[in-house]
């Protein structure tokens, strides 16, 4: 008896929902194509075409002139950063003397830490929606820093080399910490970050070069006695 009441209520219900539907004029299939999304082609193959700032994020709220400026800036500092890297690791290869172990293995981590920054700084750029630029055609054509001479170089020279590249790179990675202070924080904590490294090698090539030039005064001495 239950199972024929159930039956009978089914039956009833299924009737209801129809006269409804005709009422309407909503089918099934009809209420799935009303649904949000239903057909929408940039999500089912076709892609829509879109900029990394429609992403929303800070990017999305910078005006064309802004974003140009921090990728100039970001450039210039890719530039000297792709240099400097080189710059250690030719002198990583040449080096010479008794000191040779420890300055080789030195000018190993500047040439890594160069590397690690410069992928950083092109990915910023890329994110402000500008290609960097790393080709040897833009590092040669626009880096003002000079290029260290070629072929072995005893282990004095070649921590004054370095000691006075680092100190020039320090000094005008500074001044574009400044420049992006009221311009993008996120840029400028990169060059922060980038800064602190800079200056641990500096200081840590610079203790090594008081120390040759104490030595060298005591030797000049004892050979004047």
């Amino acid at each position: 008896m239950k199972a024929r009441f159930l039956t009978y209520g089914l039956l009833l219900g299924g009737l209801l929902l129809l006269s409804a539907q005709a009422q309407t004029g909503q089918t099934p299939a009809k209420q799935a194509e009303n649904q949000p999304g239903h057909g929408d082609k940039s999500t089912h193959g076709v892609a829509a075409e879109v900029k990394l700032s429609d992403y929303g994020g800070s990017e999305a709220l910078r005006s064309d002139e802004d974003r140009e400026e921090i990728a100039g800036i970001l450039q210039a500092q890719l530039t000297e950063t792709v240099h400097l890297g080189m710059i250690a690791k030719q002198l990583h290869w040449t080096v010479t003397g008794p000191h040779f172990y420890g300055l080789h293995e030195q000018l190993d981590d500047v040439a890594d830490f160069s590397r690690e920054y410069s992928d950083m700084l092109a990915e910023r750029m890329a994110a402000l929606e500008v290609a960097p630029n790393g080709s040897p055609e833009k590092i040669v054509d626009n880096c003002p820093v000079e290029p260290v001479p070629t072929g072995f170089l005893d282990d004095d020279r070649v921590v004054q080399m370095i000691s006075s590249k680092l100190k020039g790179y320090s000094e005008r990675l500074n001044e574009r910490i400044e420049r992006l202070n009221d311009l993008d924080l996120t840029s400028q904590d990169i060059l922060l970050g980038l800064h602190h490294k800079v200056d641990k090698y500096y200081w840590q090539f610079g203790v090594q070069l008081e120390n040759r030039r104490e030595l060298a005064q005591q030797r000049d001495q004892k050979d004047r006695k």
